[in-house]
C-alpha cells in the first residue's frame, strides 16, 4: 500500500508579533524613562506562583516592575496567558489597576481577541495612575 501525503502542499509563514515580544519591547523603554532606576521584566509563570496550575494555557507570562537597588521586591502588573494560536489571550491585571480602569475592585481575567485590543489595554495599563505611583515609589526606594 502506497501512502500519500495528506498534508497541505505548502505552509505559509506569517510573522506575528507575540504578546511576549510586545511586552519585552515595552520593558526596554522603562530604564531610559526612569534614569535606570526602574526596569520591567517578562518572566514565565509557573515555578513559584501558587495558582499557576489552575492556568491551563501553555504559554504564561507575568510582567514585573523592579527597582535597581531593591533586590527582593517586584510589582506584578499582570499575568497573560495564551495557547499556541496566540489570540485570544487572557490578562489578569493587578487589582488596583483593574479597579482604576474598570471601576470595580474585583479583578477578573480579561479576554483579548487581537493585537489591536491588546495594545489598547496595555497602553491604558502602562499609563494608569497606579503604575505612575508604583514607579515613582520604586524610584524613591532605589536611590
Amino acid at each position: 500500500m502506497n501512502l500519500r501525503n495528506l498534508w497541505p502542499e505548502q505552509f505559509t509563514f506569517e510573522k506575528i508579533t507575540t504578546p511576549k515580544e510586545t511586552l519585552e519591547q515595552q520593558a526596554s523603554f522603562l530604564p531610559k524613562l526612569t534614569g535606570d532606576l526602574v526596569h520591567a521584566e517578562v518572566e514565565e509563570v509557573g515555578k513559584y506562583l501558587a495558582n499557576a496550575k489552575s492556568i491551563t494555557d501553555p504559554f504564561k507570562y507575568e510582567f514585573l516592575i523592579k527597582g535597581k537597588f531593591i533586590e527582593d521586591y517586584s510589582f506584578r502588573v499582570f499575568i497573560i496567558t495564551h495557547d499556541v494560536l496566540i489570540y485570544p489571550i487572557k490578562i489578569l491585571l493587578d487589582s488596583g489597576i483593574y479597579e482604576e480602569l474598570n471601576g470595580t475592585d474585583t479583578s477578573v481575567w480579561i479576554k483579548v481577541n487581537d493585537e489591536e485590543e491588546f495594545f489598547n489595554i496595555l497602553e491604558r495599563t502602562l499609563r494608569s495612575n497606579r503604575i505612575r505611583r508604583v514607579i515613582s515609589s520604586i524610584m524613591s526606594l532605589s536611590k
